[in-house]
């Protein structure tokens, strides 16, 4: 099993990361000033982290360190956080995560999100089914994925 560990600035909301605009009478939707800074500081701290892609299905670990006491929702900040790190090529696509666990730490400013990744899947699945659970089952359950994840 591989794991990946680093720390980024705290992302911005989606509520600022899109814009909606019209082109040509057409409605688009693209990423906003705010979103395409965030993608880009993102990527240059991320520049020498991986030199290919993770390309298999992996497990990503957040930990959420606020900037203030303002009332937040935690989930609308993964959107920006999980597409600046496809971006940055730490991953080749973020529907290769298959299991997602975000935390709020409190308040440290001026706030980050410190990330961990562990992949293949199934290998840290199974690693943690039989340490919590030591049952065969869990195994047999994490094997059949290996399998699927494979083929």
């Amino acid at each position: 099993m591989s794991t990946l560990e680093f720390s980024l600035p705290y992302p911005p909301s989606v509520n600022t990361y899109w814009r909606h605009i019209v082109m040509g009478g057409k409605p688009r939707t693209i990423t906003s000033k705010k979103g395409r800074e965030y993608r880009t500081e993102v990527t240059c701290l991320l520049a020498n982290m991986r030199q290919e892609p993770i390309a298999q299905p992996m497990i990503v670990r957040c930990l959420v360190f606020m900037p203030d006491r303002r009332r937040r929702d935690i989930d609308n900040i993964l959107k920006s956080l999980l597409d600046s790190m496809q971006h940055a090529g730490i991953y080749e696509d973020d529907s290769l995560i298959k299991e997602l666990n975000v935390r709020n730490c409190g308040v440290l400013k001026p706030g980050n999100v410190e990330i961990q990744i562990q992949w293949p899947w199934y290998v840290a699945f199974r690693h943690f089914a039989e340490s919590k659970m030591g049952g065969e089952e869990d195994a047999e359950v994490s094997s059949r994925h290996e399998s699927q994840d494979t083929a």
